[in-house]
């Protein structure tokens, strides 16, 4: 049984593929954060998640003035992402409000059976891990000390497309030819354009 999965994780693109759920779901992606770890993990995070065509929730990105944080944050936000990203830190295991996220996502995804929490570790140990919540200790987690945020984004992107998606910097300058063509046809067509 083991062997399979282990075979299906390593597979072809599609057997890596999560598999779309019956209700469909306004983002990919939750990040929940403790504010501490924003300028580190959270907002670099965000944007390079988005940079693989991911939606994402991430309060920066969806939070405004006068918005109900409960309702924004657990309704609108939580609840309509298909994984909850947790980063793992000291702060984040203080908060109230880290710890209600990640309580959130751990009932549903009990509730489902499906992996649904993706944690990342910004400086803790296992122990410290263990310690607030040993199921997630036994959960594979990538870890801010030997990967990348860039890692982890791409690697987050892989799991959830069903692929390797296409490489930043190739988009970018895909982007810049199609750019350069239409300038490019709407020069040759002013040129030729005789009042």
């Amino acid at each position: 049984m083991l062997s399979d999965d282990i075979q299906k994780f390593e597979g072809t693109d599609e057997t890596r593929k999560i598999p779309e759920e019956q209700e469909s779901f306004q983002f990919d992606v939750f990040i929940s954060h403790a504010s501490e770890d924003k300028d580190a993990v959270a907002r670099p995070l965000a944007y390079a998640l988005k940079k693989f065509e991911l939606k994402v929730w991430y309060d920066e990105f969806e939070l405004k003035i006068g918005d109900n944080l409960t309702q924004a944050i657990l309704r609108d936000g939580l609840s309509k992402s298909r994984f909850g990203i947790v980063i793992l830190s000291i702060d984040f295991f203080k908060k109230e409000w880290t710890r209600r996220e990640f309580s959130e996502f751990e009932k549903r995804s009990g509730f489902i059976e499906k992996r649904i929490i993706l944690p990342i570790w910004h400086n803790v140990t296992k122990q410290q891990v263990i310690e607030f919540s040993p199921s997630l200790a036994d959960k594979l987690a990538r870890n801010t000390t030997t990967h990348t945020v860039e890692e982890i984004a791409q690697e987050i992107a892989e799991l959830i497309q069903g692929k390797k998606p296409k490489d930043w910097y190739q988009r970018v300058l895909e982007c810049v030819v199609t750019y350069l063509k239409k300038l490019y046809q709407n020069f040759y067509l002013l040129t030729r354009w005789q009042p």
